[in-house]
């Protein structure tokens, strides 16, 4: 991964690399998991070298394929081109039914991203707070939220989305540097993405905000023993 890649580079990079290693190692077959570019880009991939090609998180629709953007095109076209379609709910079976995939290639299996999100979570609630798995969370943010020894509610913040970039974001930023100033007893935890686009209007905006918590880029582990002890989620 590059520093401020476009979908362009990302699309071009990842055809090419993944292509080299099908065509190399030969698969039986080429599984794909969820909605990225790189899904999208290992399903073309696959096609092109006639491996067949199992979608997993298949049939999520939102029927604007400008929203989510580009993820909306990434499933449709990994679905089109899929052989074993593992959708998560009888909603996503339904539409792939209506867009004409044999029944007999769908199965479905239950929300993959729900699976590992109650996994972590059951995984969580039986230690101590000193496992590795917490990496990343600053030690003064981890007592205070394991020893209560704050009355403050914590909202964590989650934004990273491309379709929010630019005046969205910072709409959102200036909604949270608000919510802040009317609610003494909130305390915002925003993990910020690197990427330039968002981290330079995020830290512009926040930087300055009481109680309005810049992070560094938190791992799954200790973002989801954050949420278990949110007040509230906030994402776009």
């Amino acid at each position: 991964m590059g520093d401020n890649q476009s979908v362009f580079d990302v699309t071009a990079r990842s055809l090419s690399r993944l292509g080299e290693v099908m065509e190399r190692e030969r698969p039986d077959v080429v599984l794909v998991q969820g909605d990225t570019t790189t899904v999208m880009t290992g399903a073309l991939a696959a096609y092109y070298l006639r491996i067949p090609i199992g979608h997993v998180e298949a049939g999520l629709r939102t029927g604007d394929k400008y929203n989510p953007f580009p993820e909306e095109i990434n499933r449709v076209f990994a679905d089109l081109v899929a052989d074993l379609l593992f959708a998560p709910t009888e909603g996503a079976k339904h539409n792939l039914l209506v867009q004409g995939v044999d029944p007999d290639s769908i199965f479905v299996t239950g929300n993959t991203a729900i699976d590992a999100l109650l996994d972590v979570a059951e995984r969580l609630s039986g230690m101590d707070g000193a496992d590795g798995m917490l990496e990343g969370i600053p030690e003064s943010l981890r007592d205070r939220l394991e020893n209560g020894a704050s009355p403050q509610r914590m909202v964590l913040v989650t934004g990273h989305r491309r379709e929010s970039f630019g005046e969205d974001l910072e709409n959102i930023c200036v909604a949270l540097g608000e919510i802040a100033r009317r609610n003494p007893d909130v305390e915002l935890e925003y993990p910020v993405h690197q990427n330039p686009n968002l981290h330079n209007p995020v830290h512009k905006i926040l930087g300055d905000s009481r109680r309005v918590h810049l992070l560094e880029p938190l791992g799954y582990a200790p973002f989801v023993w954050l949420m278990k002890r949110s007040y509230l989620v906030l994402t776009d």
